[in-house]
C-alpha cells in the first residue's frame, strides 16, 4: 500500500506544480526568476525529480542521502511514465 501512495504523490505533486492553476502564480515567478528555473519547471521528468525529493521529505523524519536521491530519481520517471499514459489515453 505504501508503494501505490508513494506513487500516487509523486504525480500529484508534479501534476499540481505543472499543470494546476492553484501555483499558476508561483511557478510563473519562479520561471521568471532565470531561463534554468524554466528548463526545470517546464518537463515533466524534471519536475518530477522535484516532487520526489519533495515526497521523501513529507514521508520520513531521518534523512539519508542515498534514498533522498532515490525518491527524486523515482519521482522523475513516474512522472514521466505517467504523463506519457495519460497523454495516449487523452487522444
Amino acid at each position: 500500500m505504501t508503494i501505490i501512495l508513494t506513487l500516487l504523490v509523486f504525480y500529484s505533486i508534479t501534476f499540481a506544480i505543472k499543470e494546476t492553476g492553484l501555483l499558476n502564480r508561483p511557478r510563473i515567478w519562479i520561471i521568471g526568476l532565470h531561463p534554468f528555473f524554466y528548463e526545470l519547471l517546464s518537463c515533466w521528468y524534471c519536475t518530477g525529480f522535484w516532487a520526489g525529493l519533495l515526497t521523501y521529505l513529507l514521508f520520513f523524519d531521518v534523512f539519508h542521502w542515498r534514498e533522498f536521491l532515490i525518491y527524486g530519481l523515482a519521482g522523475a520517471v513516474w512522472s514521466l511514465i505517467m504523463n506519457s499514459l495519460m497523454d495516449k489515453l487523452n487522444k
